[in-house]
């Protein structure tokens, strides 16, 4: 129900894969126009760190989650359980929660701020991180072009509701798309 009420409005760009459209900005009580990639950038919105009020979950890219934060998840709540499960069970983290390197672990303490090996430790995380954030998106970006190519209409855009609908249709169980998130940010790390 959330993610049909988010993204009810919202058609999602078959080019750059980004939601554009229409949407009640909650924040600012305003109806704003999402902007998709394909757009000129714009200032950020009140209140919003760039211009995105919802996006696809970079997991199973069947539904949809609040976007516009730094602080914002790359997950629903489904992957974003398995994501927290996997990187507990491997001991770091391979699979990024979201966009900000604390979200993910990486941080650096002011108190060890000039230790070097903190530094180092600190570097290395963040280079992963960012690593793991371009492996997710890339996976995303071909998760979603999978269940596009499989919608023959329209050829520019579709709307959010009639993709989430067939996503969920063609795009198996749960456990199956996590083992593949799995194999593609392990494979594409080596």
């Amino acid at each position: 129900m959330f993610e049909v009420m988010l993204a009810a409005r919202l058609n999602l760009c078959r080019t750059c894969l980004a939601f554009r459209g229409p949407f009640y900005d909650d924040f600012n009580g305003c109806e704003r126009v999402a902007p998709c990639g394909c757009d000129p950038k714009q200032p950020p919105w009140n209140g919003y760190d760039y211009n995105s009020f919802a996006e696809l979950c970079q997991g199973c890219a069947a539904a949809v989650v609040s976007s516009g934060s730094r602080w914002s998840p790359f997950f629903c709540d489904d992957c974003k359980a398995r994501v927290r499960a996997y990187n507990e069970s491997v001991g770091t983290c391979v699979i990024p929660l979201g966009r900000h390197s604390m979200m993910n672990g990486v941080g650096l303490p002011v108190a060890v701020a000039k230790k070097p090996r903190e530094v180092e430790k600190f570097v290395k995380g963040l280079f992963g991180f960012m690593g793991g954030a371009e492996r997710l998106w890339s996976y995303r970006g071909t998760r979603v072009r999978r269940v596009l190519g499989s919608l023959p209409e329209p050829a520019d855009a579709v709307p959010v509701p009639a993709y989430l609908a067939h996503a969920k249709a063609v795009s198996g169980d749960g456990d199956a798309i996590f083992a593949e998130l799995v194999s593609a940010m392990n494979h594409e790390s080596n």
